[in-house]
């Protein structure tokens, strides 16, 4: 199974130094492309001040719009499309790629015409992937203008990827079309646009992902367009309606650490990267997306836990969030397993104790109960040990961790709070004291504390046991007489009960007085019995 790659550890790579050549003279690939000039896309100058809100050559006649897009003759037939036919060999099923986006996504020239090749193209080539991009240079993601997402879905075959990829520019917010509500439908707004394209992908099962803008350089200064917005308002409407549509987001500036203070080293002019940046940010794209590779499996794995747990489908809110923690291993396999287990839907269900066990089976260990494992987990339930403490046992199994590297994942470990759940022998050794010492169950609050003591090694097992429970208020308050008091020592320390013989010796002692009663304690305490009871506990 492919081992992925941790993000942050890709981020790391990409971010430290690193030597790169400039994508302006990297040679032209068998599959690859030279861009026209798509030079008319945003009309800006070197202050980054906005022009009249629509960008040079933005008309709405549509023969003008054809001049924007460097891939105009393949539109008519088809779009930019790369595959090394290698690789097909090597897999039935490779993964197939849409880009959407303007000219930052399909390439451009700089001014003194040299071709800047896009971050596509870069990822195309490190992956030798099959890639279709269908970004049109000073395209937006708003209807208003002849080419933008949803005239770019209209392109291709949706159904034909499993991966979209969508990022735009400036244009929407230098023609200054409106942002419109989170939720809006609106094609003429920009989160209507979104969220029709969104939903245009995924009701074709294509997993997608939003690439930030890349920066503006008037947005440091910051002005506003004719619609008094500025560019971090217009950055913040396409993140919540990605936060809407529990979309992740990549965004390259911030991997780079990029600001205004060293914008003009990666930039050629105030919306366009320079052919380093590009490359760099191919590269990360490649790097970001080796986490991403196994994510079948991953969905995989969260599906399971929905129908074994919950009995239902998952919804897609619930996976999208579960996927993403699993995949940047923000959480384990363990704790995302906790969270189906201890979910409010889970306690709804009112399992009783054997049910929980024989779930934990079915889900941790992918098998049904035996009687003898089922009779030693409800036990501990029955004797204090919580069922998170339980749980624990089985998440930290063989069985669970052959289950998460099956799945490509990391089992993890989960963190208990409790005294009681560190140590369920323990646990189950003091439950055992209230129950024969005192003659009741026990409480929580005095569970946790005697097993604290004892884990924290303030008192011994056997200070617990004497001190701690004969010598105790509660204990004495019951009056026992010499014989009676006997019987109990019997039942606490040796496990049995009393044979004539011992009952009537050590009770006569304390009746004439040749013992006390905690000399007469300590000789229970003292004796091997009472070790070889403790062994039983692992104590």
């Amino acid at each position: 199974m492919k081992k992925k790659l941790a993000l942050a550890l890709a981020v790391l790579l990409l971010t430290g130094s690193m030597t790169i050549q400039n994508a302006d003279a990297a040679p032209v690939s068998e599959n690859g492309f030279v861009p026209r000039e798509a030079g008319q896309e945003e009309n800006t100058d070197q202050a980054g001040s906005v022009g009249s809100g629509e960008a040079e050559g933005a008309e709405e006649d549509p023969k003008a719009d054809q001049t924007l897009c460097p891939y105009v003759e393949c539109l008519d037939t088809a779009l930019y499309h790369t595959y090394d036919s290698e690789m097909a060999e090597e897999s039935a099923a490779p993964t197939r790629y849409l880009f959407l986006g303007d000219s930052t996504v399909c390439g451009y020239k700089d001014k003194s015409g040299n071709d800047i090749y896009s971050y596509v193209h870069f990822f195309q080539q490190r992956r030798s992937a099959d890639v279709t991009n269908a970004a049109i240079g000073g395209a937006t993601y708003s209807s208003r203008w002849g080419h933008n997402i949803n005239y770019e879905l209209d392109q291709v075959d949706i159904s034909a990827y499993d991966v979209a990829f969508f990022q735009f520019g400036v244009n929407d917010f230098t023609r200054a079309y409106p942002l419109g509500r989170v939720d809006s439908t609106n094609t003429y707004e920009l989160c209507g646009a979104m969220n029709t394209a969104i939903r245009r992908l995924r009701n074709k099962g294509v997993e997608c992902y939003c690439i930030l803008p890349f920066y503006y350089r008037s947005q440091f200064d910051p002005i506003k367009n004719e619609n008094g917005q500025t560019f971090e308002q217009y950055l913040d409407a396409i993140k919540r309606v990605c936060e809407r549509n529990h979309i992740t987001i990549i965004d390259f500036n911030t991997a780079f650490g990029i600001d205004g203070s060293n914008f003009w080293d990666y930039y050629i002019d105030n919306v366009h990267p320079g052919g380093v940046l590009q490359q760099r940010a191919g590269i990360y794209l490649d790097e970001y997306m080796k986490v991403y590779d196994d994510v079948a499996q991953i969905e995989a794995f969260v599906d399971r836990l929905y129908n074994l747990c919950l009995s239902r489908q998952p919804d897609e809110g619930g996976m999208q969030d579960w996927k993403e923690a699993l995949i940047k291993r923000e959480k384990s396999g363990a704790v995302v397993a906790y969270g189906f287990f201890f979910s409010d839907e889970m306690k709804n269900r009112n399992l009783s104790d054997k049910e929980f066990v024989e779930l934990l089976y079915r889900v941790m260990m992918d098998r049904e109960y035996d009687e003898g494992g089922r009779e030693y987990w409800v036990g501990r339930l029955e004797a204090g040990v919580s069922r998170e403490g339980v749980y624990k046992g089985f998440a930290e199994s063989a069985e669970f961790t052959q289950i998460c590297g099956a799945y490509g994942i990391e089992r993890g470990s989960v963190s208990v709070s409790e005294s009681r759940d560190l140590n369920t022998g323990l646990t189950m050794f003091v439950s055992r004291l209230y129950t024969k010492a005192l003659g009741r169950s026990y409480d929580i609050g005095g569970l946790n504390d005697w097993c604290g003591r004892i884990l924290n090694h303030t008192w011994s097992v056997t200070d617990v046991a004497t001190k701690g429970f004969f010598e105790s208020e509660e204990f004495i308050n019951k009056n026992l007489n010499d014989e009676d008091y006997v019987k109990v020592l019997y039942e606490t320390f040796l496990g049995r009960e009393y044979d004539e013989e011992g009952l009537a010796d050590w009770t006569n002692k304390l009746k004439d007085g040749e013992m006390s009663r905690e000399e007469v304690l300590r000789g229970f305490s003292d004796s091997e019995e009472f070790a070889t009871l403790m062994k039983e506990y692992g104590l």
